[in-house]
């Protein structure tokens, strides 16, 4: 492996593109693809040529008055323009010819009724294109200007006192935009924002210890490029280690009409002889520029039920990092259940995030997030069921982001693999942190939701039979509650837990041949098929419970094959099932599969998850050096089961529970609808009240990313 590169080529790459001149595949290859692009150092695209207080009498999306208050016009808010004072003018240059200029203009209707009078000029390449008539008073008129250029290399905005001097002389450019001879939209507030994200690898690892930025540009390269039947570009980057024969694959899907980009990183070791240890590995690997002059911005927040930020903002260039709470309702009541938290993030205090079990959803966070500066942002979320973690930070004007899996350092053996967390990024530009929300929602709605017959699988109305009576429910009472229900409009019947031999949960793991011994034969004589009979006699589907995961002591799985039980010693008895030994891996998918057939399941709901202190000692990676493996056979057979269900079984959906929504990431998301999103509701099934105020939180929250959780 070649370490040594020269300091000229890492500048090359890291050449940095301004967020609001975006091509996303251009993007994609420029940064995943290492290519060469051309700089002009030192260019500015907003120019404050003249300015009343220099420094503090031009800002981006609020009006100059120290109260900092949005633009506002004719007693209207804008979310986004720059407010400025008189005298003053500014220049505006693109990369391209400009044939277009469109604002709201006038003085800010703080000033309203004082002795405000402003003069206002436009120029195009130095000649006049348009000026006020006369002077604008403080009486709330609004001008709307739309101007046509002839290709022009530069704009300027002027501003005078109209001969009576500065007092309230405060001027709104609202909503101002020029537009390039390609067409595109610039808004003033992103140009004068002037932040740029680095057109660097967006991923990263070490590999011996020694960064991926360092040596990923002398590693040979080849990139492929295809168009899937949806219209979506996909992208594969291949980059080979000549030394050790390590191949690094990042394979991007480009949703173009969402600015969104979706990506997962798989490393194989080709060569003969293992490889250096990887660690380190982030999938999400950003860093954005927010120049230290630029005028004062504002990252306003979006309305919401969300935690309040706890730390005063910047005064200047502030920038806010959302985090999404996790979901802790199998162990008590929480109100907060995936709540946003805001946070301004200061240069002196970091934001890290260290998530450690197989659960992605439970405990303090979920892998969901958002970062906000002034002129732009980016939506985010990472997939995978097992450790992660994420650290924003920032120092001067750069502003550095990076998410990805957990406890990894290993090496790989000839013909190991190894894979990254997915992650599903939305850049987007302006002010708007809820415009971002809105693609990112979209992105999941069109790219990531279970399709079924082309069309997204969104929840269905659905009843649970025996809610109340939990494991004292029998055969009798759960036929009653069906036909009670069949008159109504659900659409699924959902059997529970209750229903498994020796009930819930001393039942987990009765899972053996015929599949008739897992209802309990006294409360269930007859098994299932009478009354999922019923429910699909009527036209209605089943929801059925499973945990293929867990195993309790004394049942069939237990007793019969304790050597695909992983226990805490070893020994048999209780623990979680090996879905990383592939004779169980057949079994159960085998069990399953007959369960379905047999009860006419449509939704199979799942509800378990697999102990880590369970699973390395089983799988004997316990090396320092093999930090990782353990856990990466396990997702990935857990993402392969779930795969192949759906495969056998057209048109099954899975209902992704774990103790509630403990596993609500992209990659199992991308497979599954959600009916429970939290074990809360446990704590508050005999108070309706207060069952239906935390639902309606539990919506209001998720929803910001996972728009089919309602």
């Amino acid at each position: 492996m070649k370490l040594v590169i020269l300091a000229a080529v890492l500048a090359i790459l890291l050449w940095a593109m301004p967020v609001f001149a975006a091509n996303l595949s251009e993007f994609a290859d420029s940064a995943f693809g290492g290519e060469k692009a051309p700089k002009e150092e030192g260019k500015k695209y907003f120019e404050i040529l003249q300015e009343f207080e220099p420094g503090k009498t031009t800002k981006i999306n609020r009006c100059v008055h120290e109260t900092n208050q949005p633009i506002c016009l004719g007693g209207k808010e804008y979310d986004r323009g720059i407010g400025t004072h008189a005298p003053g003018r500014l220049k505006i240059t693109l990369d391209e010819p400009i044939k277009a200029f469109r604002s709201k203009a006038g003085i800010d209707s703080q000033m309203f009724g004082t002795p405000a009078s402003v003069r206002a000029w436009i120029y195009a390449d130095g000649k006049t294109v348009w000026q006020t008539e006369g002077a604008v008073r403080g009486d709330n008129s609004v001008l709307d200007i739309d101007l046509a250029f002839d290709g022009a290399e530069s704009i300027e905005l002027a501003l005078d006192n109209a001969e009576d001097g500065p007092t309230c002389d405060q001027w709104d450019w609202a909503e101002a935009y020029v537009v390039g001879a390609s067409g595109k939209k610039y808004y003033l507030d992103v140009l004068a924002g002037g932040s740029s994200v680095e057109i660097r690898y967006p991923f990263s690892f070490k590999y011996g210890g020694v960064s991926s930025d360092v040596f990923l540009p002398q590693w040979q390269f080849e990139k492929s490029e295809r168009t899937a039947d949806d219209g979506v570009t996909e992208k594969t980057y291949l980059y080979t280690d000549p030394d050790t024969g390590l191949e690094v694959k990042a394979e991007v899907k480009i949703y173009e009409d969402q600015q969104a980009l979706d990506w997962t990183v798989y490393f194989e070791n080709k060569g003969r002889e293992n490889t250096p240890v990887i660690s380190d590995m982030r999938t999400l690997d950003l860093r954005v520029n927010n120049p230290e002059d630029a005028p004062a911005g504002k990252s306003a927040l979006p309305t919401g039920l969300m935690f309040a930020p706890d730390n005063g903002p910047n005064d200047k260039n502030d920038i806010i990092v959302l985090t999404t709470a996790g979901s802790i309702g199998c162990v008590r009541f929480n109100w907060d259940e995936f709540k946003l938290k805001p946070e301004f993030l200061q240069e002196d205090k970091p934001i890290e995030i260290r998530h450690g079990s197989l659960s992605a959803c439970g405990g303090d966070y979920s892998p969901y997030f958002a970062v906000k500066w002034p002129t732009g942002g980016i939506v985010s979320a990472l997939g995978w069921s097992g450790n992660w973690e994420a650290d924003f930070s920032r120092k001067g004007k750069e502003l550095s982001i990076s998410a990805g899996r957990g406890k990894v350092n290993t090496y790989l053996k000839p013909g190991e693999t190894l894979r990254s967390a997915r992650s599903l990024t939305v850049f987007y530009e302006g002010t708007g942190l809820q415009e971002g929300f809105n693609c990112f929602r979209q992105a999941m709605i069109r790219h990531i939701i279970p399709k079924q017959d082309g069309k997204p699988a969104f929840i269905p109305l659905a009843y649970s039979t025996s809610g109340k009576e939990a494991v004292s429910t029998t055969e009798d009472i759960d036929r009653a509650y069906i036909r009670s229900f069949m008159d109504m409009s659900f659409e699924v019947s959902w059997f529970d837990a209750w229903y498994h031999r020796n009930a819930f949960p001393a039942g987990m793991g009765n899972y053996h041949f015929p599949v008739s011994d897992l209802p309990d034969p006294k409360r269930f004589p007859h098994g299932m098929k009478p009354l999922t009979n019923i429910i699909t006699a009527y036209g209605k589907k089943v929801c059925m419970w499973f945990a293929p995961e867990n195993v309790v002591a004394g049942t069939f799985l237990a007793e019969e094959h304790p050597e695909w039980v992983m226990t805490p010693d070893g020994k048999p008895g209780g623990g979680s099932f090996a879905l990383v030994n592939p004779e169980a891996y057949d079994y159960m998918k085998r069990f399953l599969l007959t369960c379905f057939k047999e009860w006419d399941v449509s939704i199979f709901r799942t509800d378990s998850g697999t102990n880590e202190a369970f699973l390395i000692p089983y799988t004997g990676e316990t090396a320092p050096d093999r930090q990782g493996i353990a856990e990466d056979m396990f997702v990935r057979a857990l993402y392969r089961f779930w795969d192949d269900l759906i495969r056998e079984r057209p048109g099954l959906l899975i209902d992704n529970c774990c103790g509630g929504g403990t596993r609500l990431e992209l990659e199992l998301m991308s497979r599954s609808i959600t009916l429970w999103r939290s074990d809360s509701n446990v704590w508050t099934q005999n108070d309706d009240l207060k069952s239906a105020r935390l639902n309606q939180l539990i919506t209001s929250n998720l929803n910001y990313f996972i728009p089919w959780s309602t």
